[in-house]
């Protein structure tokens, strides 16, 4: 959730943000009610992005021995 907020800050965002209940999917949902087409097309990205960057680094940890980073490291 941590980095969900902070990503959020980053690119002063006005989307209602993840709720601590629920899927991702329904937090997807969520965030993309009442935006328009391209409002929509920004927030998939955003998410799939973010998403992606997650399980890459949750693999490098698995798998490659990785430290851990803070959140701020997985946005640079």
């Amino acid at each position: 959730m941590k980095l969900w907020h902070l990503i959020r800050s980053i690119l002063h965002s006005t989307v209602p943000g993840p709720v601590p209940d629920g899927s991702l999917t329904e937090r997807w949902l969520q965030m993309r009610h009442g935006l328009n087409a391209t409002q929509k097309k920004g927030i998939d990205s955003s998410i799939m992005l973010i998403s992606w960057m997650i399980w890459r680094e949750r693999n490098n940890r698995m798998f490659g021995g990785a430290t851990p980073l803070q959140p701020m490291q997985l946005l640079q």
